[in-house]
């Protein structure tokens, strides 16, 4: 109770979004960049739709424990309820495979830093945008964010799969003494527990859940370059008005 009142009674949840692949994938390379988180079998994961209870997460949060070898959490939930689950349960709840067994590298080396800066940089791009906002949601120290994004792109970009529940594992646990960062996974926490408790967790006193936002990816189109504006203004062709969408919505909110 004391860890609750002195350090999670004022934290906040990270901003986890859910990707809607049929509107992402009707613009251009962005098929590839699905096909990428299928490969690597994080395309489900993305995809729940989750809303969740603030109260909620942050009780699971104040309660956390993670065994040693990263096999199991153990948290409390409501009035005195205590839950034990493994990771092959998380696993399957969470729709990602259970084969994928070896550890994601927390460090890259200088070649295979270097061959994402060889890679295709739109691919890059939205790549690491999707990875910010679902299973790497943006918070806390940057160099931090940098590091594990760049080691998640990384092994999406060239297919190498890793276990990702247990870098969720270890990314819980980080936070759960941690007074500055804001809390990850809070639609992919609130699935587990409805799951363990095999039906729709319900808090006390009510309260109002928390919705789980869908990513609206935007994409701008490229600036023209002076050389170009210079040789449209000498066209004979009358000029055209300057469009309002320079910049083109991904998905409507």
């Amino acid at each position: 109770m004391n860890l609750y009142n002195n350090m999670y009674s004022e934290k906040q949840c990270a901003d986890n979004r859910w990707i809607n692949w049929e509107k992402i994938k009707q613009f251009p390379g962005m098929p590839d960049v699905e096909k990428a988180y299928h490969d690597i079998g994080l395309h489900e994961l993305m995809a729940i739709k989750q809303n969740w209870h603030k109260e909620t997460i942050k009780q699971f949060y104040s309660t956390l424990f993670v065994n040693e070898s990263r096999t199991s959490l153990t948290w409390m939930t409501g009035r005195n309820r205590k839950i034990n689950v493994t990771k092959k349960f998380c696993q399957k709840v969470l729709h990602v495979p259970t084969k994928h067994g070896i550890k994601i590298e927390r460090q890259l080396t200088d070649a295979q830093e270097e061959e994402i800066k060889s890679a295709d940089g739109n691919q890059v791009n939205s790549l690491n945008r999707i990875i910010r906002k679902t299973i790497h949601p943006a918070n806390g120290d940057r160099g931090d964010i940098h590091r594990l994004s760049q080691d998640l792109l990384y092994h999406i970009l060239f297919r190498k799969p890793f276990n990702i529940v247990d870098m969720m594992f270890e990314e819980m646990e980080n936070n759960h003494r941690h007074n500055k960062k804001r809390m990850p996974y809070a639609p992919y926490i609130m699935l587990l527990i409805n799951s363990a408790i095999r039906e729709k967790f319900v808090l006390e006193g009510g309260g109002n859940e928390r919705v789980h936002k869908r990513y609206n990816m935007e994409f701008k189109l490229p600036k023209q370059t002076k050389d170009h504006a210079a040789s449209k203004s000498k066209s004979t062709c009358a000029p055209l008005k300057k469009s309002k969408s320079m910049h083109v919505q991904l998905m409507k909110p």
